[in-house]
């Protein structure tokens, strides 16, 4: 189990030979490796090194692997989650004197904040609700090599961003692939697990383990391995989380509201889509950026059909927008399949990423074809050659020219036809 999680992360640092001695960063502390990690534009850009190091020096710590018991749902003397941890800019210093607010804890000044946070359905921060007063054990010294590790993997390397990484997620792993689970009864605290994140000040409360797409992706991943070998009943059983956890994980989004363990009814206008090897790599950061800065409102809405293809990319990524017959689709619906293919092909969790292709409208009389199951029909359903009247989404590494037969033009196309960034692209009459 937990050589699983383990594999989805780089490996460990160089063993400290003094972990109490505070060095300048990165060796504030030896980041610690996650069970999965994950970086999210959306909880904050444009964060600083220095200010996330100095959060980092505040996080609450104790002697190496020791562990304490954090509060949730009540209020301790000293260990209390949520936890959100800054620092205060020293005075006379740019941007000292920035207006603070309290948060869970601490009155908050920089802009980078890490938040330490329980996941799970008795942890999900609902004003609304009210859940069961419990504690968790954790070792501070080690949440705080979480924070140092996604400090250095996103805001470091990562373009300045946010990010959240996992601890003892194997805890809902074991749960859910118990074949006495039964889901319809409460989440016990035994399949809690914590999450580290960092954000900007202005991001309340991340819920990454509870809100993140990428939870449930991760989880289906592991219970599709997890099939393998079991019992006709169980195989049925862990076959129906996984196909819920993909269709949930189209409706969730980072700092939402929707989380990974919500029963979600399957629409008419479900969304269809595929992995697939032959529209290459793209790079995740690449395709982060295009989603996360070239899409619209999400109640905006542009319009496609034939000889009209919209694009989009930066860097190694492409994202291509179509259909045979004109149809307006909103910008909801295209985030929702972008966060679809970028969680489950371009950066899956476990796989090797790949392009992939979504199709989103009235669904045919054929079973979801994904990474997990494989459609017996040799038509594709989804991506450029889909069936009007829906859209298609195709996310890959190298520039796609549009299928004359799909655009119905002749296959004379002109040779100088452009293709454009982040444009409407017209084919021409011919």
């Amino acid at each position: 189990m937990a050589g699983f999680f383990r594999g989805l992360t780089g490996p460990l640092g160089a063993a400290r030979n003094n972990p109490y001695t505070m060095q300048a960063y990165p060796r504030l502390i030896e980041p610690e490796s996650p069970d999965f990690s994950r970086c999210v534009p959306e909880y904050g850009r444009e964060l600083t090194k220095r200010d996330c190091k100095e959060a980092v020096k505040n996080m609450p710590w104790t002697r190496q692997n020791a562990e304490v018991e954090w509060a949730v749902n009540f209020k301790a003397q000293e260990y209390n989650l949520p936890m959100d941890i800054g620092w205060t800019v020293p005075k006379g210093e740019a941007g000292a004197g920035t207006p603070g607010r309290e948060t869970h804890t601490q009155l908050l000044q920089s802009n980078c904040v890490i938040s330490i946070e329980v996941a799970g359905p008795e942890a999900f921060y609902d004003v609304r609700s009210t859940h069961t007063p419990f504690t968790i054990r954790a070792s501070p010294f080690q949440l705080r090599g979480l924070a140092a590790y996604v400090v250095n993997d996103c805001v470091q390397r990562g373009g300045n961003v946010g990010g959240f990484a996992t601890n003892k997620i194997s805890n809902l792993a074991n749960y859910l692939q118990d074949p006495n689970t039964d889901l319809s009864a409460p989440f016990p605290i035994s399949a809690h697990f914590l999450t580290v994140s960092v954000k900007a000040r202005t991001f309340r409360d991340p819920q990454p383990g509870n809100t993140h797409p990428s939870i449930a992706v991760l989880i289906a991943e592991y219970l599709s391995g997890a099939m393998k070998g079991t019992e006709n009943a169980v195989r049925s059983k862990l076959s129906a989380i996984v196909q819920r956890m993909v269709l949930v994980s189209q409706k969730m989004t980072p700092g939402g509201r929707t989380p990974w363990w919500q029963q979600i009814p399957e629409a008419e206008d479900e969304m269809t889509y595929e992995c697939d090897a032959k529209l290459g790599a793209p790079a995740a950061v690449d395709c982060a950026k295009v989603e996360y800065s070239e899409l619209g409102a999400d109640d905006d809405t542009i319009s496609v059909g034939a000889g009209v293809v919209k694009f989009l990319s930066s860097g190694t990524c492409q994202v291509a927008i179509t259909a045979a017959t004109t149809i307006t689709l909103n910008w909801r619906q295209i985030r929702t399949a972008l966060d679809t293919l970028f969680n489950i092909c371009v950066n899956p969790p476990y796989f090797a990423g790949t392009g992939g292709k979504a199709y989103f409208g009235p669904q045919p009389v054929v079973s979801r074809r994904s990474r997990w199951w494989k459609r017996q029909d040799d038509d594709d359903l989804s991506g450029l050659n889909a069936l009007p009247p829906g859209g298609n989404i195709t996310v890959s590494s190298v520039p796609l020219r549009p299928p004359e037969r799909m655009l119905g033009v002749n296959s004379t196309l002109s040779q100088n036809s452009t293709l454009l960034v982040n444009a409407t692209y017209a084919i021409p009459a011919l």
